[in-house]
């Protein structure tokens, strides 16, 4: 009979226990969700208000973006061209966290605002 009685008391323990984890959760989004974009459409608006386009070295790194894909829309059937392409970007891919982590030391040297993580890591 006491062992019932324990059970019942693990078992109303654990579901308070889970209910209190349930409660911080919701008010750690909720405080997290309070000014955050609900929908895809406020997302992008919030990235494009966020970010200053008239940044030369942001043009530039579009510019790069555009260039490289037209260069891989263009040289489609030519084998070794996707191939340097493709060692082209994964250099650069590899470089990347080191790169952005540079960028974070020197931010002020070329940027008006910090975009960059000290770890390497890109912010979204």
């Amino acid at each position: 009979d006491d062992a019932g009685d324990d059970d019942a008391n693990a078992t109303t323990t654990a579901s308070s226990l889970g209910d209190v984890v349930e409660d911080l959760k919701e008010q750690i989004f909720a405080d997290h969700k309070a000014g955050a974009p609900q929908s895809f459409r406020e997302d992008v608006a919030a990235f494009t208000s966020a970010v200053d386009w008239s940044e030369t070295w942001i043009r530039c790194l579009g510019l790069w973006h555009l260039t490289l894909w037209a260069m891989f829309f263009i040289f489609r059937n030519n084998y070794l061209v996707q191939c340097g392409l493709f060692f082209n970007v994964a250099t650069a891919v590899f470089l990347s966290e080191w790169l952005n982590g540079l960028a974070s030391t020197h931010w002020e040297k070329f940027s008006s605002q910090d975009y960059f993580d000290k770890r390497g890591v890109f912010m979204g």
